[in-house]
């Protein structure tokens, strides 16, 4: 317990991230706020551990939305809130710029998230910090790679900058990148091309401080096991002293504060390569979570000190989400396997490790109604009207999205 009067809110659907932050103010004593976006509201067995109302999704962002943000605000006290999005950290900056939002937002700042959205500046950033940057190359529409260049990975500069957008595409050949160019409507900025490289990833997470501008509570966490390109199992690993050196300086140049987390891919000689940074929690806060990394304290920490615990308690072993377990099984057993799942595995190794990590891997949230929507997924699945969905062939290399 904690003698803070702290009164955080948290503003996202609900998912992983929102229930390890749940989870961990309400172990601190913490009274929480949560702002559930959805259509209706939480049932009530997920609703035990916060204080929480409903918006609606598509008033995130309006003034009709920001209007019933405040009343809960004011109504909860609350000191501060966060959330899991840019696009919503930047709607809590531009609220509390116009003084509609009576808490302080918990986000990074509004000029290192414009950063953040940049990935040839944070590529730029990364390699003046000294972390490894893979060769990288611009890309405009009369751009033409040679046949060496491939397999590559395609990125936005940023999302908004791009339409249609997308967040990457694996692309095999000059032609494959043409047919994309030819496709793009709009293209203000290049786009980043980098090779490809298939291999576990290695996540290393932390928080700096605002008031200070400290880095603190960086641990590292190696990815082993992938699905479709995102985390299916991870685990806590040693931190390299250069490598956490050169996270500080990215961090502290970049100008975050609150969580953050860098991803980084291994090569076959198990090197690790940037990737990119987020400044917020992430799709393996609930991960870290279970291995006993407690991202959402960190994250208050970094704006209430006085919640400050740099002991990191790693658990050893490993957490995965056991519904995507399930999902990446049956995606297997179906004879239907992702370019991006790592590693390739026959079906019956899959099967076999699937039963093993439902008993032995820690649950990256426990949440009661795992099981049950797990066996609504695979009823669903298995229903005629997906057999036409289970007949088609994966989609084209040049769409598969990755991390």
């Amino acid at each position: 317990m904690t003698e803070t009067t702290t009164r955080p809110a948290l503003i996202g659907p609900y998912g992983p991230a929102q229930i390890a932050c749940l989870r961990s103010w309400r172990r601190l004593g913490l009274p929480v706020l949560f702002v559930h976006l959805g259509d209706r509201p939480l049932p009530l067995g997920q609703r035990v551990a916060a204080r929480t109302v409903t918006l609606p999704p598509d008033l995130a962002g309006t003034p009709a939305g920001a209007a019933r943000l405040a009343a809960a605000l004011r109504e909860h006290g609350a000191d501060g809130i966060t959330c899991l999005s840019e696009s919503l950290a930047g709607w809590l900056h531009r609220l509390h710029a116009a003084g509609t939002l009576p808490a302080a937002p918990w986000v990074a700042p509004p000029d290192a998230l414009a950063r953040l959205a940049s990935k040839a500046v944070q590529t730029d950033m990364a390699a003046a910090s000294g972390l490894p940057v893979l060769p990288t190359m611009a890309v405009s529409r009369d751009t033409v790679l040679p046949p060496e260049a491939f397999p590559l990975v395609l990125r936005p500069d940023d999302p908004a900058t791009v339409a249609p957008d997308f967040k990457a595409l694996l692309l095999h050949t000059p032609a494959e990148l043409a047919a994309v160019l030819s496709g793009l409507r709009r293209l203000d900025r290049p786009l980043v091309a980098q090779r490809l490289i298939v291999g576990p990833n290695l996540v290393v997470h932390g928080a700096r401080a605002a008031a200070t501008g400290e880095v603190f509570a960086l641990a590292a966490f190696r990815v082993d096991r992938k699905f479709e390109g995102v985390t299916l199992r991870m685990g806590a690993t040693a931190l390299d002293p250069a490598l956490a050196a050169g996270c500080r300086r990215f961090a502290e140049a970049i100008g975050v504060t609150g969580c953050f987390h860098f991803e980084f891919i291994e090569d076959a000689d198990g090197r690790p390569w940037f990737l990119e940074m987020n400044g917020r929690l992430g799709g393996t806060t609930g991960k870290v979570f279970a291995l006993g990394y407690d991202e959402p304290r960190h994250l208050l920490a970094s704006f209430v000190p006085a919640l400050r615990d740099d002991r990191l308690r790693l658990a050893s072993g490993w957490a995965t989400g056991k519904q995507a377990l399930v999902k990446a099984a049956l995606r297997r057993l179906q004879g239907r396997q992702d370019p991006l799942d790592y590693p390739l595995r026959s079906s019956a190794a899959t099967l076999a490790e699937t039963a093993a990590g439902l008993v032995a891997w820690r649950e990256e949230t426990w949440r009661p109604t795992w099981p049950v929507t797990t066996l609504a997924y695979l009823l669903d699945r298995l229903t005629p009207a997906r057999a036409a969905d289970r007949a088609t062939p994966v989609a084209p290399l040049g769409k598969d999205p990755l991390p």
